[in-house]
C-alpha cells in the first residue's frame, strides 16, 4: 500500500482546544465526565455528561453565512467546518491549483429536537433551512463549498467506525488521483448537552457514569462530545512540498463481520481479527513491530473481551516487544462516529512524543481479558518509548463494519542553517481580543517548546490565512519571541507592534512567505458569536397586508440585523433556498401565490420586497414592464436575451463582476415556437421602452445570441439597426442541424444542464422548476435547429468565445456540428471581433475567475464604437 502522510490536524474536546493541549490532557490522565442536574424522577437516570464548552459559538461572518443560516445549521456541521479550516490552515498548503477532497461524518442531528414545532397534518412543505443545515447528506459538500474544495465531497456513515472508514476512503481517493489533498473529519454533539441519560440493563451506557475500558470495574460507556479533523496527502507529495508530516499512514483496511455473530448489533472476533491482519499486511510489517494499539474499547462486558480476543490473535508474537493498549474513551467517553478520529489523533501524539499515555482509572483487567498471559499491557503512568516506530488504531461499528489503521512515526526533518540575525514574525487574528489571546497562547507554547527555529515559526505563520488584526515583531530564538509575544503593546520596551488590516487585505496568506520549514503551531482563534435556536420556534408572523415591510423585516433578520433595503441578498451570504423559505413565510402570512419568474435575477432586498408586494396587491397580476429585468443603475448599455433554459442568473452574476455596467435582460418569451416569433416579441418590448436608438447594443449567451441576431435583423429591416451585437459563446445558425438528434443523448444532455442550473433556480417545487426549465430548453432548442436567417446584416459583431470548446459528444447531443465552430463572419457585412474568454461553455458564468474575465471583455466590447465595412 502506498504510504500517506497526515500533514495537518485539529480537534475540539472538553478541556482540549488543540493538539498540544490534547497531549497535556492525556499525560495528566484527565477525565471529562461531570455531574448535571436530574430531569426525570427515574432511578435509572444517570446525571452525568461530557459537555463541550462553546458548542453553539461560531464565526459565521468568516465562513460567509447569514445569521439565520448559522442558527439553523447543526453545531456538529459548524464545528467540522471550523476544524477543517484550522486543520488546513495548520498545513500551510496553498489551496489554489490543488484538488482537495472532503470525507466527513457526523452523528444523527439532534439540533432541531424541541426547537421546531411538530409537523401538522396535511401536505408537507420542505423546510430547506432545516434540511440543508441538519441532514448529513450536506455535511461534506458544505465544507467543500465554504472552503473552496474541488475534489470529492463524501459523507461517510458506518456507525462508530465511520471516521476510520472515511480515512480509508480518503486514502483510496488519493491513491486513485481523485484528490491531491484530503480533509477527513468527524464530529459528535448531542443537544441539549447538559443532560444525563437513562441506563438500561444490558445496554452499552454505564450505570455509574464512568468509562473504564478493559477494567474489572467496567460497566459500559458514557457519551462523549467533540470532533477532530486530519489533512492527508500522498507521502511523496508531502515530502516534495515540505509539508509538516505529523505521522505516516502505513496501512489501513475495512471489512464487515457479515452473519458470523450472535446478532446484528453484536461484534465478532473473526471479522475484527481479519481487518487487523489486513491492515498489517498492507503496511508490510509484522505484528511485533507495533508497540502501541489504540483500541475501540467501549468498556462493555461483551465488547471488550471480544476485541481482546481478536487483537491477541492478529497481533500474536510471543517474542515481540511489549505492546501497550489504550482507549481514549476512558477520558472522553464514546464519541460515536468520531471515536476513531479521536483515537487516531491520540496515536499520532504517542508516536510524535515517544510517550505512552496513562489509562485513566485503570486498576485491574476485566477477568475475561487475560492480560497477564499476553504481550499487552496498560500504562498507569506515562511510559517513555523513544524508539517506538509503529502504532495502530481500531474502530468497530455497530452493524459490523470494522476499520483498522497502522501508523508509522514521521521521519525527523533535517535542521536548517543556523539562525543569523533577528527574523521578522507576523501573528494575526480575527479580533483585537483574539489577537491578544493568541499571542499569549503562542507564547505559552513556545516557552514549553523552545526548540523550533524562528525562521520556521515565521514561515508557518506566513502561510496561514492572514486576518484583520496583526502583531509583528522579530527575534533570534523561540524563547525571545515568546517573551515579546507575552508583552502588551503598551508596555514600555515592547518590541512588537499591533495593526489592523483592511477587509481586502485580510483572509489570505502572505503572498511572499518567509523561508523556512513548516511546523505545527497552535491555531489562530476566529471571532465566534453564539448562534442558537430557542427551544420553541418563533410563531408565524401575524397576518398583515404590508408585504413589502414584512419581507424586509424577514430578510434583515436573516442577515442578523446588519442589512437594509439596499443590501444585496446573495452577496451578503443568502442562498436561493433561503430566499424560497423567506418567501414561504411571507405567503403564509399574506396569503398569495408567488410568481418566482419575476424574481429571476433580482438580488437587492428592497427590489425583491417591491416585486413581492406588487404581486400581493395584484394577486398574481403581473406588474407593468415585467418583460425586462434591469441590472444596475441608469440606462442599460446592453440588452441581453437569456439562454435556452430561460434564466437570467448568469447575467446577474456577470453584472456583479462588472458593477459599472447596467444591463437589461429580457424575460424569456413563452409560447413562441420560432426564433423569429421570440425576436418579434423582443422588438415590441424595445419599442415600448423607447430603447430603439442608433446606440442600441444587443447580445445574448448561447441560444440568446441567436435571438439577439434575429432582433437586430428585424430592426435593420425596419431601418433602425442597432450599433453592435455582443454574442457570448453563441454558435451561428449553420452549426445547427435541421434533423432531429438522438433523443436519448439529448435527454441526458438537457438533464445535466438542468441539474447544473438547479442551484440557481428558485421555486418551492424543485422537481416542477426543473421540469419547466427542461420543457422551455427543448422548445427553444427545437426552434434554433429550424432557424435560418433570411439574410446577413450590416451590424458589427463581437464574439466572446469560450477557450475550451464543447466536446464533440456534447455538441452532437444537442444537434451542433462541432466542425462549424463559432464563426459569425458569413452573417454580417461589418467587422467581426472574436475574443477568447477563460472556461468552457458552462463555466464562463459559473466559475468566478471565468466570470470576471468575461465581464472585463464585455466592458471592452461596449467601449467599441460602431463601424460598418
Amino acid at each position: 500500500m502506498e504510504p500517506f502522510a497526515i500533514v495537518g490536524a485539529a480537534l475540539a474536546l472538553p478541556g482540549v482546544a488543540d493538539l498540544d493541549r490534547f497531549r497535556a490532557d492525556l499525560l495528566a490522565g484527565a477525565t471529562h465526565f461531570g455531574p448535571v442536574p436530574r430531569v426525570l424522577a427515574d432511578d435509572n437516570e444517570v446525571p452525568v455528561a461530557s459537555v463541550l464548552p462553546g458548542a453553539e459559538l461560531f464565526d459565521r461572518e468568516f465562513f460567509g453565512m447569514t445569521a439565520t443560516e448559522a442558527r439553523w445549521t447543526d453545531p456538529q456541521q459548524r464545528l467540522l467546518l471550523r476544524l477543517a479550516h484550522e486543520a488546513m490552515d495548520s498545513t500551510g498548503i496553498a489551496r489554489a491549483g490543488t484538488r482537495v477532497g472532503v470525507y466527513a461524518t457526523a452523528s444523527t442531528s439532534t439540533w432541531l429536537h424541541g426547537r421546531v414545532a411538530a409537523a401538522e397534518p396535511g401536505p408537507a412543505r420542505v423546510d430547506y433551512r432545516a434540511l440543508l443545515g441538519n441532514d448529513r447528506d450536506f455535511l461534506a459538500s458544505r465544507i467543500a463549498y465554504r472552503l473552496g474544495c474541488t475534489g470529492p465531497a463524501l459523507t461517510v456513515q458506518s456507525a462508530c467506525s465511520s471516521s476510520l472508514v472515511a480515512l480509508h476512503q480518503a486514502c483510496l481517493g488519493l491513491a486513485f488521483g481523485d484528490a491531491d489533498t484530503a480533509i477527513v473529519g468527524a464530529a459528535s454533539l448531542a443537544f441539549p448537552q447538559g443532560q444525563g441519560y437513562l441506563h438500561e440493563a444490558g445496554g452499552i451506557l454505564s450505570a455509574t457514569g464512568r468509562s473504564r475500558p478493559f477494567d474489572a470495574a467496567a460497566d459500559g460507556t458514557v457519551r462523549g462530545s467533540g470532533g477532530g479533523v486530519v489533512v492527508v496527502r500522498r507521502l511523496a507529495d508531502a515530502r516534495a512540498d515540505g509539508d509538516p508530516v505529523l505521522a505516516v499512514i502505513a496501512g489501513s483496511a475495512i471489512n464487515n463481520d457479515g452473519a458470523q455473530r450472535m446478532a446484528y448489533s453484536a461484534p465478532a472476533a473473526g471479522g475484527q481479527q481479519d481487518v487487523l491482519a489486513a491492515a498489517l499486511d498492507r503496511a508490510g510489517i509484522t505484528p511485533g513491530e507495533v508497540g502501541y494499539l489504540e483500541t475501540h474499547g467501549t468498556g462493555t462486558p461483551l465488547g471488550d473481551p471480544i476485541e481482546f480476543r481478536a487483537l491477541s490473535r492478529a497481533y500474536a508474537d510471543p517474542a515481540a516487544r511489549r505492546c501497550y493498549l489504550g482507549a481514549a474513551k476512558a477520558g472522553y467517553g464514546h464519541l460515536d462516529v468520531a471515536a476513531g478520529m479521536i483515537g487516531l489523533l491520540k496515536a499520532v501524539l504517542v508516536l510524535r512524543g515517544g510517550t505512552i499515555f496513562p489509562q485513566p482509572a485503570f486498576t485491574a483487567p476485566n477477568p475475561a481479558v487475560p492480560l497477564a498471559d499476553s504481550r499487552f499491557a496498560f500504562a498507569t503512568e506515562p511510559v517513555r518509548a523513544p524508539d517506538l516506530e509503529y502504532a495502530a488504531v481500531s474502530s468497530f461499528g455497530m452493524g459490523g463494519t470494522n476499520g483498522h489503521v497502522v501508523l508509522r512515526r514521521a521521519e525527523a526533518t533535517a535542521p536548517g542553517p543556523a539562525e543569523g540575525g533577528p527574523v521578522p514574525v507576523v501573528v494575526s487574528a480575527r479580533s483585537a481580543d483574539g489577537l491578544r489571546e493568541y499571542r499569549q497562547r503562542l507564547a505559552e507554547y513556545l516557552r514549553a517548546n523552545p526548540e523550533p527555529a524562528v525562521r520556521d515559526i515565521a514561515a508557518t505563520l506566513d502561510r496561514r490565512v492572514r486576518h484583520e488584526h496583526v502583531w509583528s515583531g522579530s527575534a533570534v530564538s523561540a524563547a525571545e519571541l515568546a517573551e515579546q509575544l507575552a508583552l502588551e503593546p503598551a508596555v514600555s520596551g515592547a518590541t512588537g507592534s499591533v495593526a489592523a488590516r483592511s477587509a481586502l487585505e485580510a483572509g489570505t496568506a502572505d503572498p511572499e512567505p518567509a523561508a523556512g520549514q513548516r511546523i505545527w503551531l497552535p491555531p489562530s482563534p476566529l471571532n465566534p458569536d453564539r448562534h442558537s435556536l430557542p427551544l420553541l420556534a418563533p410563531p408565524t408572523p401575524a397576518r398583515t397586508d404590508d408585504a413589502h415591510a414584512l419581507f424586509v423585516r424577514l430578510a434583515v433578520a436573516e442577515m442578523g440585523g446588519a442589512a437594509d433595503e439596499d443590501t444585496d441578498f446573495f452577496a451578503a451570504g443568502g442562498e436561493s433556498m433561503t430566499l424560497v423559505a423567506l418567501v414561504g413565510t411571507l405567503t403564509d402570512s399574506i396569503g398569495f401565490r408567488v410568481d418566482f419568474d419575476a424574481l429571476d435575477g433580482v438580488s437587492r432586498i428592497g427590489e425583491l420586497a417591491a416585486i413581492l408586494a406588487g404581486q400581493a396587491r395584484a394577486q398574481q397580476t403581473p406588474p407593468p414592464g415585467n418583460d425586462l429585468l434591469v441590472l444596475g443603475t441608469g440606462e442599460p448599455q446592453i440588452y441581453l436575451y437569456p439562454p435556452a433554459g430561460g434564466t437570467n442568473f448568469g447575467y446577474t452574476a456577470l453584472q456583479r463582476a462588472a458593477p459599472r455596467l447596467t444591463m437589461a435582460a429580457f424575460r424569456a418569451v413563452r409560447g413562441a415556437h420560432t426564433v423569429e416569433e421570440i425576436a418579434a416579441a423582443c422588438v415590441r418590448t424595445l419599442r415600448a421602452r423607447g430603447a430603439v436608438t442608433p446606440e442600441l447594443v444587443l447580445g445574448g449567451y448561447s441560444f440568446g445570441g441567436n435571438v439577439a441576431f434575429e432582433v437586430a435583423r428585424q430592426l435593420e429591416a425596419d431601418g433602425t439597426p442597432p450599433a453592435r451585437l455582443v454574442l457570448i459563446d453563441s454558435f451561428p445558425p449553420q452549426a445547427f442541424g435541421a434533423e432531429p438528434v438522438d433523443p436519448e443523448a439529448l435527454s441526458r444532455e438537457v438533464g445535466a444542464i438542468a441539474r447544473t442550473a438547479a442551484a440557481e433556480l428558485p421555486g418551492t417545487d424543485p422537481a416542477g422548476v426543473l421540469a419547466a426549465f427542461e420543457s422551455l430548453w427543448l422548445t427553444n432548442t427545437k426552434a434554433l435547429r429550424a432557424y435560418r436567417p433570411a439574410a446577413p446584416i450590416s451590424v458589427p459583431i463581437t464574439v466572446l468565445r469560450a477557450e475550451i470548446p464543447l466536446t464533440a459528444a456534447r455538441a452532437r447531443a444537442v444537434g451542433i456540428d462541432p466542425a462549424a465552430g463559432i464563426d459569425w463572419s458569413r452573417w454580417t457585412c461589418a467587422d467581426v471581433q472574436t475574443f477568447d474568454t477563460p472556461g468552457d461553455h458552462y463555466t464562463v458564468f459559473t466559475e468566478q475567475p471565468c466570470r470576471a474575465a468575461a465581464a472585463e471583455l464585455l466592458e471592452r466590447a461596449l467601449r467599441t464604437r460602431r463601424t460598418i465595412a
